[in-house]
């Protein structure tokens, strides 16, 4: 099937992700915009700081973070012809 080359498109996209030198697979959920020669979108995730050997920052009895933490990441790409 061939892959299109305007629209809207989403998908996931699997991997493996590194982290204060721990690499644990995520997968992403990706929303893209096509548009002729270049793409562009926004790609997001949840992972847990304790998978990766960290603790959640604590300061006090007043301030702590949750474990799970989301992750984005926006981009934005041309192809060369």
């Amino acid at each position: 099937m061939p892959l299109p080359t305007s629209g809207v498109v989403a998908f996931q996209l699997s991997g493996d992700l590194t982290v204060h030198g721990v690499t644990r697979p995520v997968t992403w959920q990706v929303n893209a915009q096509l548009d002729n020669h270049d793409v562009s979108g926004s790609a997001t995730t949840t992972v847990q700081l304790s998978d990766f050997s960290m603790s959640p920052p604590k300061a006090g009895p007043v301030v702590s973070v949750e474990d799970g933490m989301g992750l984005q990441l926006d981009f934005r790409a041309t192809r060369e012809v």
